[in-house]
């Protein structure tokens, strides 16, 4: 099966609002330009850009159903906050729906909201290019993020989860997934050892 993003993005135009459309495009940019800089397999990042939200806009209960019927395990954070599931509802449609068998893309795309310790080069660009893609909104930590994800992955990974992590406790006052934290602690290990 042969993937064009153009079909890609009529489907995204029947599932998600003209707001996330634009979103998924930047990301999918930006991953692209990612790609590039960082030696990775620019399609593979092109793909995973444009799918990563596509359940994003799905009711809570069909994300559930998806991930059960597709034996993807959930937490109870997950159930409790659901809308960190869309990921990994995400990543069955593009198995499913699309036909990607390739766990790398798979992998980005369910673990682009958490991150998740090990993740790969393709991974960590997606997780990037969700957060500093052209579309969210400038902020000073944000602009370091933008300048130093085409510098270093690592480094960017772990000033972006630091970042969200930060926003989560102080500003919803939401409790941290243990993805996010594991994700946290390995990129802190990774940082300290540059350093």
């Amino acid at each position: 099966m042969i993937l064009k993003v153009t079909d890609i993005l009529m489907d995204l135009t029947k599932c998600i609002s003209k707001k996330r459309l634009c979103h998924s495009i930047g990301v999918m940019q930006t991953a692209y330009k990612l790609a590039e800089v960082h030696g990775v397999d620019k399609d593979a990042a092109i793909i995973a850009g444009i799918l990563h939200d596509y359940a994003k806009e799905f009711e809570h209960k069909d994300m559930i159903k998806l991930c059960k019927e597709n034996d993807i395990k959930l937490s109870d954070h997950e159930l409790k906050y659901p809308n960190l599931i869309h990921g990994k509802a995400a990543s069955c449609i593009a198995k499913n729906k699309y036909g990607i068998n390739d766990e790398d893309i798979l992998q980005a795309i369910m673990y682009h909201t958490t991150g998740k310790p090990g993740m790969s080069k393709l991974g960590k660009i997606i997780y990037l290019a969700d957060y500093i893609e052209p579309n969210r909104e400038s902020y000073d930590e944000l602009e370091v993020i933008r300048k130093v994800a085409y510098e270093n992955l690592d480094k960017a990974c772990y000033l972006a989860i630091t970042d969200c992590i930060d926003y989560l406790k102080n500003e919803k006052g939401i409790k941290i997934d243990d993805v996010t934290w594991s994700t946290f602690e390995y990129l802190k290990s990774i940082a300290e050892g540059e350093v």
